[in-house]
């Protein structure tokens, strides 16, 4: 803090004019202990107010995150979601594949963004470090757990292919759907963010997105037999 009343004392220098700077310890202030007490306080004299405090580079680093809206996106499967499609029903045996359907670059990335102030600039840019599955009976056991890693977070969009082929990326084996009914599949996204600042300082931050379920549903594949 500074003070602009000049007062009897050393601490003005002799001067009847400028500003007195007051400079408490941060674990002082924290601890509201009295700054006369705490080592390291000290009063200096300045000609002029001292420059406005900006934002640190942390600070901006955070704000460039939030910028970024990262998201776990939209869940692809096979079969679809029941909610986005109710009549879709998936087959016993089969491999499930899952994607991430909504890509953007808050989605899967890469994406970067930049936020500034006190004559300070942060840049940083995030990807997509790994998408976490869950795969929820309706009882809620949990039937299979998968994480899909650097190229392969965004997952494999299913292209009509053979359907017992599993996916080249991102799925569930067909050994982990073994019984008929409905599923829930639940994913989260975490993402590795990387700033540098104007000034030289730079870091990593980690993030996590709110998981997104949704829930599919398997049933049993009838052969019908004529005479």
């Amino acid at each position: 803090m500074f003070s602009d009343n000049p007062q009897d004392g050393n601490d003005w220098e002799g001067h009847d004019d400028g500003f007195l700077v007051e400079c408490t310890p941060p674990e002082c202030a924290q601890n509201d202990t009295p700054p006369e007490a705490c080592d390291g306080y000290a009063v200096y004299w300045r000609p002029s107010a001292p420059a406005a405090t900006g934002p640190s580079a942390e600070e901006l680093a955070q704000r460039a995150v939030a910028a970024m809206n990262l998201s776990m996106g939209q869940i692809g499967s096979t079969p679809p979601a029941s909610g986005s499609n109710p009549s879709a029903v998936g087959t016993i045996g089969l491999p499930i594949w899952l994607w991430i359907a909504n890509r953007a670059e808050n989605t899967i990335g890469p994406i970067t963004r930049s936020a500034g102030g006190g004559g300070l600039t942060v840049t940083a840019a995030g990807t997509l470090d790994r998408v976490e599955w869950t795969l929820t009976s309706a009882n809620g056991t949990t039937i299979g757990a998968i994480s899909c890693d650097g190229a392969n977070a965004p997952g494999t969009p299913y292209d009509g292919r053979n359907s017992a082929e599993p996916s080249p990326t991102c799925g569930f084996g067909a050994d982990l759907n073994s019984s008929p009914g409905t599923l829930t599949l639940t994913g989260t996204a975490y993402w590795a963010v990387e700033w540098q600042s104007s000034g030289g300082q730079g870091g990593q931050i980690p993030f996590t997105t709110q998981p997104i379920t949704t829930q599919i549903r398997i049933g049993e594949l009838q052969a019908l037999l004529r005479n």
